[in-house]
């Protein structure tokens, strides 16, 4: 019983943060919470020019194969090498083919004192809106 009443919370939690992005595009960080947005929550933030960094943490030729729109390519990256990103006014989205490596990068930076650092749920697997080549 426990358990469900969890589940209830979390999906009534999840579902006034999506409602609650209304028009105001800085409304949407604010009531991010958690390590994770859905492809729905990202594709509104495309859609509704939100203020984010999308890093696709992929290799160069799966990336030049197809992304997902506005992400910058960053294969090789450190959390060293991100840390100027860090508390930004802006969201950093990170996602891979790989759940290892975006939760590595994530826990890092994370540990690091970022507070504006989430993952694609899924990662590119979650994304049904089509891909993009450069």
């Amino acid at each position: 019983m426990k358990k469900s009443n969890v589940l209830v919370a979390v999906l009534i939690i999840s579902a006034m943060i999506f409602v609650s992005c209304g028009s105001e595009g800085s409304n949407f960080i604010k009531n991010t919470i958690g390590e994770y947005v859905t492809a729905m929550e990202l594709q509104y933030m495309i859609e509704h020019k939100e203020p984010y960094k999308l890093i696709d943490l992929r290799l160069a030729d799966a990336y030049q194969n197809g992304h997902i729109p506005t992400a910058k390519n960053m294969p090789y990256i450190t959390p060293a090498n991100l840390m100027y990103m860090v508390n930004e006014p802006y969201l950093m989205i990170l996602y891979s083919n790989e759940d290892a490596i975006q939760k590595n990068i994530y826990m890092s930076l994370r540990k690091a004192g970022a507070t504006n650092i989430v993952m694609l749920s899924g990662g590119i697997y979650s994304w049904s809106y089509g891909f993009v080549t450069d």
